[in-house]
């Protein structure tokens, strides 16, 4: 399944028209690893070792990352004009952060850079990625065993009228 979460992506990049909704494979690919991270936490008899998650999580990303980070500030500090490296750089500290989601979040005027401009406007999915880690184990903890289901479902219903409210208003 996250084959086809990537694929989908990579085809709606390669050429939009082959796929209409590729951003449909980010949505497969956070539902994925939603349904993996809940698995770890609740299906474990005994405590959930928030330490031992975090450090899995850090293990497994931030390497890989960082390294992508520091390529792309070199190149752009190579290639870039001094305004649009100091453009640049902005987008770099949110995307270090995980907070890119947040901050690309505002860039839909007309006078916003175009997508192909913004070379780690791809950070957003794991900048997501990266904050469901960080507050849903301490959720998922905090709400005992019988009220997660309700809980989890008020939440979803919440967030689904706030993006239709933030959508259509």
């Amino acid at each position: 399944m996250r084959a086809v979460a990537v694929l989908a992506v990579l085809f709606y990049h390669a050429n939009g028209s082959w796929l209409k909704a590729g951003y449909v494979g980010v949505d497969v690919f956070f539902v994925i690893s939603g349904f993996i991270i809940t698995a770890l936490l609740t299906e474990r008899s005994g405590k959930v070792d928030l330490a031992a998650f975090y450090a899995s999580r850090v293990k497994r990303i931030v390497p890989a990352y960082f390294s992508m980070l520091g390529v792309v500030a070199a190149l752009s500090a190579v290639l870039f004009v001094p305004d649009d490296f100091a453009f640049f750089f902005d987008s770099l500290k949110s995307s270090a952060w995980f907070t890119s989601n947040h901050y690309f979040a505002h860039f839909g005027s007309y006078f916003a850079p175009r997508a192909d401009e913004l070379p780690l406007l791809h950070t957003w999915s794991l900048a997501i990625e990266m904050q469901f880690y960080l507050f849903f184990p301490i959720m998922v903890i905090c709400i005992p065993a019988r009220w997660r289901l309700p809980a989890f479902l008020l939440l979803a219903i919440v967030a689904f009228a706030w993006v239709g409210y933030r959508t259509l208003g």
